[in-house]
């Protein structure tokens, strides 16, 4: 059996210390190692284009304001108070304009609306498989998440999912009764931060 001869310079191709494509001559014939045929686009699926690449302005001056990082605000985003909290009765689309400090549990308290903003900007991409605990009283069906599930996200150019450190299970106090909890790491871009997030 004899082996195969890499063929000389100007026939194989690198690119950043990796050989991309490598022919081998063997009995006189080319070859080459890469084998699998090119990836075909997928048909069929309708592609939404995207609002905005990375951040509405609202979303830079609560991104810029949560990192301590004011030099990576831009033009429009300087003129916006991210501690500004809107109401859930405000007509207001996050899918059009962005992600927005809420109310919260604990009231009007403006870091915390701020943690919890940058919180659902991180878990944007994965908001459907986070946790739910729900409650039925008077009739009615009441989850955690309602409120969050009544409008649509932003549609962004990039994509980076969170990425999941563990899930635990705290305490299962009744039947059917559980407090699990999530925790995830996510890569926030343009900031270059990581944000670890619980759910």
């Amino acid at each position: 059996m004899t082996s195969p001869l890499v063929a000389p310079g100007k026939d194989r191709v690198q690119g950043r210390g990796i050989t991309q494509s490598l022919s081998i001559i063997q009995g006189g014939k080319t070859m080459s190692l890469n084998r699998l045929p090119e990836p075909k686009k997928p048909e069929g699926r309708i592609q939404a284009p995207a609002q905005v690449e990375y951040f509405y302005p609202r979303e830079h001056a609560i991104l810029a304001e949560y990192f301590e990082d004011k030099k990576k605000l831009t033009k429009d985003a300087k003129k916006i108070d991210p501690y500004e909290i809107i109401p859930y009765e405000t007509e207001y689309d996050e899918s059009a304009e962005g992600i927005i400090c809420r109310e919260g549990r604990g009231g009007r308290d403006g870091y915390e609306a701020i943690g919890n903003a940058v919180a659902r900007i991180a878990l944007a991409p994965i908001r459907d498989g986070l946790p739910v605990w729900g409650t039925y009283a008077d009739g009615q069906v009441r989850h955690s998440r309602q409120r969050d599930h009544q409008g649509d996200l932003p549609v962004r150019g990039y994509r980076s999912d969170p990425v999941l450190a563990v899930a635990i299970n705290w305490a299962d106090s009744g039947p059917g009764c559980s407090w699990p909890l999530t925790y995830h790491v996510a890569w926030i871009p343009i900031y270059d931060q990581y944000v670890v997030t619980v759910s």
